[in-house]
């Protein structure tokens, strides 16, 4: 697929050989073999059906799978982009279908793609389905497809709670505020064990008993003093 993909670089292919209703023909054939190419292979392929115009139909629920089952980041990215271009009635239904019986990450798969294809029309089956959804992954997709200008009513104005870049935060590239996080609180003291409390009490004992004796030695000694050595 590597060399082909080389030597017909640059060419316009389509305008010497049929390969739309080629593909079309032998699109049974064309799906069987798609598993026996390496990822690099089965990402063109996919790019080519995008190319003629065949994301739809058996093509279209083809490439939706790979989407939502390929290990393979360039083949899950090229369906994506295949996707984009697909009839939006189309994904919407299969999406919703993922939704009510897909596994989490096949959920996760279908509530990001959807904003990107049905724009505002993708809220109320988002809204629909965040009400029923378990997983926190894939609420959280959910959510973030919601409140993205995707789907939203229009952009978001935040009014602004910085004077200036500084210890509370920033303001960032695109124009939205980075705020610092919260001072984490700091732990209270840590009791001590009874053995512990016992012998700090016994050092200040001795401490003071230390400091009684010295006092009455120095309290003797002035007491012996004379008059003269006082003043001293």
């Amino acid at each position: 697929m590597e060399q082909t993909s080389y030597y017909f670089r640059d060419h316009d292919i389509g305008s010497k050989f049929d390969f739309k209703h080629g593909l079309l023909a032998e699109r049974p054939a064309v799906i069987e073999t798609f598993a026996k190419y390496d990822r690099a292979a089965q990402a063109t392929v996919i790019h080519i059906l995008m190319q003629f115009d065949l994301v739809k139909d058996e093509y279209f629920h083809f490439i939706y799978q790979q989407y939502l089952l390929s290990k393979s980041k360039a083949v899950r990215e090229a369906a994506q982009n295949a996707l984009l271009v697909s009839p939006p009635e189309t994904l919407a239904a299969s999406a919703t279908q993922t939704l009510a019986d897909g596994n989490p990450t096949a959920r996760a798969q279908a509530a990001q793609i959807l904003p990107l294809v049905m724009g505002e029309r993708a809220r109320p089956l988002l809204e629909n389905h965040l009400a029923k959804e378990t997983s926190k992954t894939v609420r959280k997709i959910i959510e973030l497809g919601l409140g993205s200008a995707v789907v939203g009513d229009g952009p978001v104005k935040t009014a602004r709670t910085l004077n200036d870049d500084g210890a509370d935060g920033y303001l960032a590239a695109d124009g939205t505020e980075v705020l610092s996080p919260l001072p984490t609180a700091v732990p209270g003291p840590t009791p001590l064990p009874d053995s512990v409390k016992a012998g700090y009490c016994n050092l200040l004992d001795k401490a003071h008993a230390h400091q009684v004796q010295n006092f009455e030695l120095q309290k003797a000694r002035y007491e012996k003093a004379t008059a003269e050595q006082r003043k001293n």
